[in-house]
């Protein structure tokens, strides 16, 4: 499931999935390196996380625009927690933190995605 955010000037859906967490790890790291990672505020991990789950819901993006985006929320007095904040959300909607007991209560046999 998406997290709805509004950053660059409109509402957007950050997104998750299979993909976009494998993508994630390719970029930065195994998945305990990225949420280490995001955790100390990189601005260039930031950008590279928020682009990876905008880009599906808004191909037009890319790299460039989405650290202008960025730079922009922060001059606009929106915060770097803000942004780590939907990131965190988004990817806990993957379910990949989930336990044992509450991952045998949902849906089997099909990665997350849309």
């Amino acid at each position: 499931m998406a997290v709805t955010i509004e950053f660059g000037g409109k509402s957007r859906a950050l997104f998750f999935g299979l993909k976009e967490t494998k993508q994630l790890e390719a970029a930065l790291g195994s998945l305990g390196a990225v949420m280490r990672i995001l955790s100390e505020f990189s601005f260039t991990a930031t950008a590279i996380a928020l682009y990876i789950g905008l880009k599906e819901d808004d191909p037009t993006l890319n790299q460039n625009l989405v650290d202008k985006m960025v730079w922009n929320h922060t001059r606009s007095g929106g915060t770097m927690k803000q942004l780590l904040n939907w990131l965190n959300e988004a990817i806990e909607e993957t379910g990949l933190f989930q336990t044992v007991e509450t991952a045998s209560e949902g849906e089997e046999g099909n990665a997350p995605g849309r």
